[in-house]
């Protein structure tokens, strides 16, 4: 049995014993720290979505938990481009 508070087993990768915590901190080192939060979120969620529930409702759940920062941040970074940019991409 895992330890739910130390090392919870739905926030661990099987395969490879890497945690959550550790795939997190390699995606945030050049970010913001609010950028960093969203990212940790989106990550956390994304990691744990077939392993935390085993029904398909809890599973959706994180997977749309996920995809709300996602679209966090999109809205962020969206923000910072201006106009001329924006044709550009457009």
């Amino acid at each position: 049995m895992s330890d739910l508070v130390e090392k919870p087993s739905h926030y661990v990768d099987a395969e490879t014993g890497m945690e959550c915590i550790d795939i997190t901190k390699m995606f945030v080192r050049d970010c913001t720290p609010e950028e960093a939060i969203v990212i940790k979120d989106i990550i956390k969620y994304l990691f744990r979505w077939k392993k935390k529930s085993d029904n398909i409702i809890g599973q959706y759940q994180d997977l749309r938990k996920g995809f709300r920062y996602y679209k966090f941040l999109l809205v962020e970074v969206a923000s910072q481009i201006d106009e001329e940019q924006t044709k550009a991409i457009a």
